[in-house]
């Protein structure tokens, strides 16, 4: 019954991190930044990119907006890696929360370095929804929290993709539809060891 109540939360917190998102991108006080400044989602010349749909059908809002939201994603993989490592009682799990752990660390660390030659923000922890997403998962009984976390982690990865594959074909900077791309496989191999562990 917890595992049901913990996925349920977790498909609100996907939901709601969408809708937070978009908010977001119309809205640059959200992230406590002065309303009349908008240095997130801008192109070159300082104005707002329309709103496109790419690919995957995920609506791109703007490079800045989407690196932000990436970083917070990225923050959140490593820290719920973390906790997986140390709570997981299956080896496979553990080896799961370990690969996961390692590469978006990597992962984020290269966006760190792009967003900062790019002049975008990229927070470097998880945001509040992250954060009661871990600590749900924290608080799951030992019994259930393997499941709980592949579960949490194919859906993740599946919402990823699709994000992912968006600013690769969407960005307007060349330099973040190449880093985007590069992160697909990674990604794709991730969900594909999730699915694994969830048959």
């Amino acid at each position: 019954m917890r595992h049901i109540k913990l996925v349920i939360f977790l498909a609100i917190l996907a939901v709601g991190t969408g809708l937070f998102m978009k908010a977001a991108s119309n809205n640059p006080s959200v992230r406590g930044q002065d309303p009349n400044v908008e240095t997130r989602g801008t192109n070159t010349g300082g104005v707002p990119p329309a709103p496109t749909v790419g690919t995957s059908g995920v609506t791109w809002r703007g490079d800045g907006s989407w690196v932000a939201d990436a970083a917070e994603m990225g923050a959140a993989e490593v820290a719920l890696g973390a906790l997986a490592e140390r709570r997981a009682t299956s080896p496979d799990v553990k080896a799961l929360a370990a690969e996961l752990h390692r590469d978006h660390a990597a992962a984020g660390s290269e966006l760190q370095s792009l967003a900062s030659r790019k002049n975008w923000q990229a927070p470097q922890s998880s945001d509040a929804l992250h954060a009661q997403a871990l600590e749900a998962l924290d608080r799951t009984q030992s019994s259930e929290f393997d499941r709980a976390y592949v579960d949490a982690m194919v859906a993740a990865h599946q919402k990823a993709l699709a994000s992912f594959r968006t600013a690769a074909s969407s960005a307007t900077d060349p330099d973040l539809r190449a880093w985007s791309a590069k992160q697909i496989p990674a990604l794709e191999q991730h969900l594909e060891h999730a699915q694994r562990l969830k048959k």
